[in-house]
């Protein structure tokens, strides 16, 4: 009677009573959850049935098809490496990191396959010569030209810049930002001008050597590091008045406000 007293008092104490509830939710839950692991181990995880038997990479660039390479890179066996068993986040995670991938997305698709979806970096010009193996995108992003897109023979070059080392693929070179900036505006609204090399030997101007249909030369112009836009318009003006009036010159030279300078092989600096 006495012990029926204690165990009825011990219920009452309501600190006593949520422990009590708290405790047993906490083991149905964990009931579930292992039930659930189970499942999962048994359905997906530990069925043989799916197995990773292909790896499909998908690019419009280098890594286009790439399927052996790829399985090598992400520690996939095929025929071996469970399917579920591989962590989505941590192959993109990885394959973000290599230079010329901007980004990355992978699936499984049922039973044995994962696709791998890449978008590549476009190279925008070699670093100091054409015969490099650095390549830099339009955001700096240094790359290696064996295991990128293909655009080696369109390319120009960006050379004279200043680095405390030999860059290497992965790495970002904010120094080539206004060059850079130069490159793309041509691209966007000047596709006619061939850029041939963007020199940045001198400080606070860039030296551009370009084709244009206005000419069967080669011809360069200097530019300020600022107002580019601003300045490219009026080098596409000037290059119609040369035609016109069959100016020699080979030489713009835009550094100065409002005015252009025309400058003939003979006296060119």
């Amino acid at each position: 009677m006495a012990e029926k007293k204690i165990k009825t008092s011990f219920l009452k104490k309501p600190g006593m009573r949520i422990g009590l509830v708290v405790s047993t939710l906490m083991i149905i839950i964990a009931c579930f959850v292992l039930v659930f692991w189970m499942a999962k181990q048994s359905l997906f995880s530990g069925n043989s049935h799916f197995m990773t038997r292909h790896v499909d990479v998908r690019s419009s660039g280098w890594w286009n098809g790439k399927d052996g390479e790829m399985e090598k890179f992400i520690g996939v066996k095929a025929g071996r490496t469970n399917l579920f068993s591989i962590n989505l986040q941590n192959v993109c995670d990885s394959l973000r990191k290599q230079p010329s991938i901007d980004n990355v997305t992978a699936s499984r698709i049922l039973p044995d396959t994962l696709l791998i979806s890449i978008v590549e970096r476009i190279p925008r010009a070699f670093l100091y010569n054409s015969n490099s193996t650095l390549l830099v995108d339009s955001s700096g992003n240094v790359m290696d030209s064996r295991t990128c897109v293909n655009l080696r023979r369109n390319l120009p070059v960006i050379t004279g810049f200043k680095s405390d080392k030999r860059p290497v693929p992965g790495e970002e070179m904010p120094q080539l930002k206004q060059s850079l900036e130069l490159l793309m505006i041509v691209v966007k609204k000047y596709p006619d001008i061939k850029i041939l090399k963007i020199t940045l030997s001198t400080p606070k101007e860039m030296q551009m050597s370009f084709m244009s249909p206005t000419s069967d030369i080669p011809l360069n112009a200097i530019f300020p590091r600022t107002k580019l836009d601003e300045k490219l318009s009026v080098l596409k003006e000037t290059l119609k008045q040369r035609k016109m009036s069959n100016n020699p010159a080979t030489t713009i030279d835009l550094r100065f406000e409002g005015q252009v300078i025309l400058k003939p092989p003979e006296i060119e600096e």
